[in-house]
């Protein structure tokens, strides 16, 4: 089929005589589902993972589910699935001051969640959130129906006013819709497609990513519905937020790189159901065959995607934006002079805004640390996917990508580094350090031992890397149980039963530094009286707080001196959340300290039972002691 290629604003305009590049699926591979289906047939937790794709993840607010409930949206109709993604001429963005705001309760919503406090229920309720509080349903019409108007509390899309206020129901049900509800099912629906071929899962979901392409905004002819269209670009409360496409630039990243795999695992069903394609032409899409449903999808979702990853529109933390950019290359799979294009997103990735050729060695201390708090130091690993699927498209193309300019991530001896610091900064096998936003206070109680390292999963993919006893023992939790793999990657499960079996399994829980970060643990004590102390020199570069030199102390399963952890609103963090005063550490003349650079350790001892640590932080140095913030 001949391609004609139009250029606009820096994205091709698709045209109805554009093949797709893509001549089969390159991510969901044959030897892939093999892999997957050897792990269902062994492995009770990917028959567990199954389950989870076929009854679907607890709905919350973006970072949480994984899965939709594919069984349920299997039984749902064209049109549902259709309608299941919103339409972005809904906007999803708002003014600060109407978030989190109830017609009925006010503002004491904010008191359950600060940011959603809503559940929705697309099945049962589409269209329509849910008050945590009350429990009562808005809007009050059926707009999934046509109705515009009914009841007390209508919302058109354009918002619903009552007593001189303006809520913003459909806006809300529209962003959590596509990053809660859309994604995860098509997640779901594309893996258990991939896994039996049942029809069912291939239809609805095809249906549904077709319509997301309908839907998606783009820097050519759809600008007007992307995320801060409205507020001229940036968000009208948080200014330094920019881009963003159906959510903002952050979420963007996962959103984008779940719905281009998903494309990648129904690739293969959209030659195969004409009526579908029917379907779809009645919805008003150039469908007249696969090859134009494919050409369309890659068009306005796959490159409009890759176009927002280029222009910065979808910027992530560290690991976000490379693993998005690098699904857009190994799925779309097109070497050729069409931009942007595969080889733009590798470039992206590695030597671009994603710097990953350099990240895993410059981004980390000496001891394995990142330049952030050890709850954001973990995204990170998403370079995991970054790494694999790099490998993935190697295989593809030999040759046109040599190590020397596009490194082999892991293979680096310091980025192996970054699994040992976890493993080692773990307190009482069930702690992790609460330094900037990191954690928080839960409730008092002790906890039994829970793993060895946060990266649980992740360790899997260390040790299939590097066959380290002590990450095979990291890959279990303390009762022995492996942790699950990757579903599509063969398990390592007796490669990780023979390495528990060797003396180098064990980890050693005695007291340890880390200087390069800035941080030492102090511990003593065996079995249900082990304790562990912690100090905190650290001087981070982001999601830090002003807690230098704070202090820590754990003991019989209990954190004695818990931290205020991950602010629970970003509008206050530096009065209260991430206040020196709201840390265990001193504060000078009720003054903020600077956030600058400045810890480091002195003396670190550990022997005869006798554990030292001494450390020094300057963050009030002579000529800058005024507030670190204003009104903190």
């Amino acid at each position: 089929m001949k391609r004609r290629i139009l250029l606009m604003g820096g994205l091709i305009m698709w045209t109805a005589a554009m093949a797709s590049p893509k001549d089969g699926p390159t991510y969901y591979t044959p030897e892939r589902i093999e892999a997957a289906r050897q792990n269902l047939a062994r492995y009770d937790w990917a028959k567990d993972l199954f389950e989870r794709i076929q009854t679907g993840d607890a709905l919350r607010y973006y970072i949480g589910p994984e899965y939709g409930p594919a069984a349920t949206y299997a039984e749902q109709s064209d049109e549902f699935m259709w309608m299941l993604q919103p339409t972005t001429t809904i906007p999803r963005a708002m003014d600060h001051e109407a978030r989190a705001i109830c017609p009925v309760h006010g503002t004491k919503v904010r008191d359950i969640n600060p940011w959603c406090p809503y559940n929705i229920d697309p099945v049962n309720h589409p269209y329509k959130i849910q008050c945590m509080l009350g429990g009562e349903w808005y809007p009050s019409n059926d707009y999934a129906a046509g109705d515009m108007t009914s009841g007390d509390f209508p919302d058109d899309g354009s918002g619903c006013v009552i007593d001189g206020r303006r809520y913003f129901f459909l806006r809300e049900y529209a962003h959590m819709a596509y990053g809660s509800v859309v994604i995860p099912a098509l997640r779901s629906l594309s893996q258990a497609y991939a896994l039996t071929g049942d029809p069912r899962y291939g239809r609805k979901g095809a249906i549904l990513l077709a319509r997301l392409a309908s839907e998606y905004p783009n820097h050519d002819d759809r600008q007007d519905r992307l995320f801060y269209a409205l507020y001229n670009g940036r968000d009208p409360h948080y200014r330094w937020k920019t881009g963003g496409m159906i959510t903002d630039l952050i979420w963007e990243t996962f959103c984008l790189e779940g719905a281009v795999y998903a494309y990648d695992g129904l690739f293969s069903y959209m030659d195969q159901d004409p009526d579908m394609l029917a379907f779809l032409k009645e919805k008003g899409l150039p469908a007249d065959s696969a090859d134009d449903l494919r050409g369309y999808i890659e068009h306005y979702l796959v490159r409009a995607g890759m176009t927002g990853l280029l222009n910065g529109a979808i910027h992530g933390n560290e690991g976000h934006h490379q693993a998005a950019a690098l699904a857009c290359a190994l799925v779309l799979d097109d070497y050729s002079d069409a931009s942007p294009n595969s080889v733009e997103m590798v470039d992206y990735t590695f030597h671009g805004a994603g710097h990953a050729a350099h990240l895993l060695v410059n981004g980390l201390t000496r001891d394995g640390g990142g330049h952030e708090s050890p709850s954001y130091n973990r995204i990170k690993l998403d370079l995991i996917r970054v790494d694999q699927a790099m490998a993935s498209i190697r295989q593809h193309q030999p040759g046109l990508f040599p190590l020397d300019r596009y490194p082999d991530l892991f293979g680096e001896p310091k980025a192996r580094s970054i699994f040992d610091w976890y493993v080692d900064v773990t307190l009482l096998d069930a702690y992790l350090p609460p330094i900037g936003d990191t954690g928080g206070i839960g409730e008092l109680k002790r906890v039994d031992p829970r793993f060895y390292s946060l990266l649980m999963e992740q360790n899997v993919y260390a040790f299939g890397r590097y066959g380290d006893a002590r990450l095979a023992r990291a890959a279990t939790s303390p009762d022995g149980t492996p942790f699950p793999g990757e579903l599509f990657e063969p398990y390592p499960a007796d490669g990780i039963a023979a390495a528990l079996e060797q003396p180098e399994s064990q980890i050693d829980r005695g007291s340890r530094l880390f200087d390069g970060y800035g941080m030492a643990i102090l511990a003593s004590g065996e079995d249900q009286q082990r304790r562990a102390a912690l100090l905190n020199y650290t001087s981070l570069l982001g999601h830090r707080q002003n807690d230098h030199l704070t202090l820590g102390l754990y003991a019989r399963g209990l954190d004695w001196l818990p931290d205020l952890g991950y602010p629970l609103s970003w509008d206050y963090r530096w009065q209260w959340d991430s206040n020196s005063l709201a840390h265990n550490t001193v504060t000078v003349d009720e003054t903020q300290p600077r956030q600058d650079f400045g810890g480091f350790g002195r003396l670190f001892a550990s022997e005869g039972g006798v554990h030292v640590i001494v450390a020094d932080h300057d963050p009030y140095p002579m000529d800058r002691v005024e507030p670190a913030r204003d009104g903190a």
